[in-house]
């Protein structure tokens, strides 16, 4: 293998790291607000929210 062959699949690699870092993130926020709302909508339909 050449070294552009190994500088291509570490490049393809990096990309493939972002993309996993940058999902999980993503995954992880929408889980909190997801998670907020429910508890927000639990204290209502138990009536003490404000």
């Amino acid at each position: 293998m050449s070294l552009a062959a190994d500088a291509t699949i570490l490049g393809n690699i990096g990309d493939d790291v972002v993309k996993s870092t940058v999902a999980i993130a993503l995954e992880n926020v929408l889980i909190t607000v997801y998670s907020m709302l429910a508890i927000k909508a639990g204290t209502i339909l138990l009536g003490n929210g404000t």
